[in-house]
């Protein structure tokens, strides 16, 4: 996952110079696994925010039903139990890597896979979901706390790299069997240990797509928070809750700026949601996010945050700002045009740069067009426009 709890710093407004809209918040509580271990729905919390109280309990309801069916399914970490009968999940399907034993799932969980290979291919590799054994490295050293750690092995980093799949594997190796509902996990002979599937950077969006796709039958406003990164927003026509979101600075925890946000799809990634410090060889300062690159095993230091803006398909957003991360801007444009077309999709994109000591913002006109120039931060020392 890219976030734990609250650790991207957001902000909700409310009203545009007009009356402020009555709104109210509910928090989907966590959920226990098999052994009885307490697990965060998404590993991050979930908010649901209405401004038609009457439905908001009836809304809720539908919000935690949907999140806990696809978040069971989509773990990798944790078994789960239904009346004394194990679920199916990604954990499970790891499980079983090697044995060539296809494993029966719900439906749910294969298409799921399947927007993952097509999101992978779209994003050129970097997004890749056979990065479980390089995040299971990496995972534990960083923290929302700024600290000194060193890198793990580079032995080991070599041998978790190993265990990725390239993109022309994953549908001979992670074999799907549509008709049975099945998933067969093949052995790579490269990987000396076990390929581990992780949809970490994918999951939050994409189950916050099927959360919209269940609460627009309430014909109401809302707004659903995925632990600050990932936002869905819905505003019925006719009401007015006119939603903003603002960004906090990665330096100061004051907000940077803010802009429209009324029925969008928003996903964030930045470096210091989940970090360390740590020194090279020549004693410079290096920063080491969660956000890794497939390729070279390590966090790369190209932005200090990405935002992409549509107005749908949270989960291809998500996937696409991990990738973007690690891509240098001419390969990000390609790719960005790419995945529009595929989803038939407008994507406005936000990158945060640090020039020297100073933060700098880079951004779509269209994007530019929602900023609210009241709520720009004197923190932010330029904001470029960059062609359509």
């Amino acid at each position: 996952m890219k976030l734990l709890v609250l650790l991207f710093a957001l902000l909700l407004f409310f009203g545009c110079g007009k009356k402020e809209a009555e709104k109210y918040s509910y928090w989907l509580p966590p959920i226990t696994d098999e052994s009885g271990e307490m697990v965060l729905l998404l590993n991050t919390e979930v908010r649901l925010t209405v401004i038609d109280s009457a439905k908001g309990d009836g809304m809720q309801t539908d919000l935690n039903e949907t999140i806990i069916h696809f978040h069971q399914f989509l773990d990798s970490h944790h078994y789960y139990s239904v009346d004394g009968e194990r679920i199916n999940n990604l954990k499970v399907i790891n499980d079983s890597y090697g044995t060539e034993t296809p494993v029966k799932v719900d439906p749910d969980l294969i298409a799921a896979l399947e927007e993952s290979f097509v999101l992978a291919e779209l994003t050129e590799g970097y997004f890749n979901p056979t990065v479980g054994r390089l995040s299971d490295l990496w995972m534990p050293k960083f923290s929302s706390k700024e600290h000194y750690d060193s890198d793990p092995d580079a032995k080991e980093i070599e041998e978790a790299l190993a265990c990725r799949l390239e993109v022309n594997e994953l549908r001979e190796t992670i074999e799907i069997d549509k008709a049975n509902s099945t998933v067969t996990f093949h052995k790579n002979d490269r990987c000396s240990d076990s390929v581990r599937i992780d949809l970490g950077a994918f999951t939050k969006g994409y189950v916050l797509d099927r959360a919209y796709e269940k609460l627009i039958s309430h014909e109401t406003s809302f707004l659903i928070d995925g632990g600050s990164s990932s936002v869905i927003t819905y505003t019925k026509e006719g009401e007015d809750p006119s939603w903003t979101i603002g960004i906090l600075s990665p330096d100061t925890g004051s907000m940077l700026y803010a802009f429209t946000a009324d029925n969008i799809a928003l996903s964030t990634s930045g470096d210091y949601e989940r970090y360390f410090l740590t020194a090279d060889t020549d004693g410079h300062i290096i920063r080491r996010h969660h956000i890794l690159d497939p390729f070279t095993g390590y966090s790369q230091n190209l932005y200090r945050s990405i935002s992409l803006v549509s107005d749908k398909n949270a989960g291809v957003l998500d996937a696409l700002s991990t990738a973007l991360f690690s891509m240098p801007q001419d390969q990000q444009t390609r790719v960005i045009r790419n995945i529009e077309k595929q989803y038939d999709m407008k994507i406005e994109k936000s990158l945060l740069l640090q020039e020297e000591k100073q933060l700098v913002m880079q951004l779509d006109p269209s994007f530019r067009n929602r900023l609210r120039n009241d709520l720009i931060s004197s923190e932010l020392k330029k904001i470029v426009t960059t062609a359509e």
